[in-house]
């Protein structure tokens, strides 16, 4: 039912949910990528990465760099 109602996966929503939580942890540059891995519900730091650059088409380093 939840894909029918939001054609989307219950597991791409929240990967999606902890994407977005990580960009705004990523703002601040005193956040550590690692920390930030573990806070938004990731089980490892290459997880992390491969779901974020799938998103945004960059990694997070390179986004924090655009960012700050």
């Amino acid at each position: 039912k939840f894909k029918e109602f939001y054609d989307i996966s219950p597991k791409s929503y929240l990967t999606l949910a902890k994407i977005d939580q990580a960009k705004k942890m990523l703002q601040v540059k005193e956040n550590r990528i690692l920390d930030i891995t573990y806070k938004c519900g990731f089980d490892t730091v290459s997880s992390f990465n491969r779901n974020f650059k799938k998103l945004n088409n960059l990694t997070p380093t390179e986004y924090r760099d655009k960012q700050i």
